[in-house]
């Protein structure tokens, strides 16, 4: 896995790459090579990768779902995955009762 140029590491990119080799160690069945890409936060891709089968691709997109990434529907500058970081936006869910004085 690869950064790309002029562009800063997607967040927690050094177990992103722990992920990539692990995948990467398992044997091919069937060779065919599977480009992947990771985005920052922003949407901008941000690595690139490639994989010799789609098994070791399925195993890197479990790893990633565990590392907090999800994988989009679309395919983005010719990567048939890619993966951007799970958005958790801060609601203000807390009853007003809780928020009465004492």
């Amino acid at each position: 896995m690869e950064i790309l140029a002029n562009q800063n590491e997607p967040a927690g990119f050094r177990q992103i790459q722990q992920a990539f080799d692990t995948a990467r160690q398992l044997s091919c069945w069937k060779p065919r090579l599977v480009k992947v890409g990771v985005c920052r936060s922003d949407g901008n891709l941000a690595a690139i990768g490639v994989f010799h089968d789609q098994r070791q691709a399925r195993l890197f997109a479990i790893q990633m779902g565990g590392l907090g990434y999800r994988q989009l529907d679309e395919s983005m500058d010719d990567c048939e995955l890619t993966f951007v970081p799970e958005r958790w936006t801060a609601e203000q869910t807390l009853p007003d009762r809780l928020c009465e004085p004492a």
